[in-house]
């Protein structure tokens, strides 16, 4: 009796264990399905546009969905700033900050 219920509960258990990984597959390929991913030189030019729109909703979708891309923008940015003040451009600098602070 001890074995038949040891083996009913290893089925119960695979069973669960079955439907949670075929949970997990189907959601992650809803996921892909919906969030199209973009080249990075796609995110810097859908960035460009919705910064220029001021469309804060695109911003949050587009930061959300490549985090990837934004450190490196970040990092480019900062040392742009940077090398424009070096350079004595102020109003420059400020306009890439602005930028970056968006």
């Amino acid at each position: 009796m001890a074995t038949k219920t040891a083996k009913n509960r290893r089925q119960v258990l695979s069973c669960c264990y079955a439907s949670l990984m075929l949970a997990a597959i189907l959601t992650n390929s809803l996921d892909a399905q919906e969030t199209p991913q973009l080249t990075q030189s796609e995110f810097y030019s859908a960035l460009e546009i919705a910064l220029s729109q001021n469309d804060e909703e695109e911003l949050d979708n587009l930061i959300r969905t490549n985090r990837l891309f934004v450190k490196p923008l970040t990092n480019s940015l900062i040392t742009e700033v940077i090398q424009l003040e070096l350079q004595g451009d102020t109003s420059a600098a400020i306009r890439s900050e602005l930028y970056a602070g968006k």
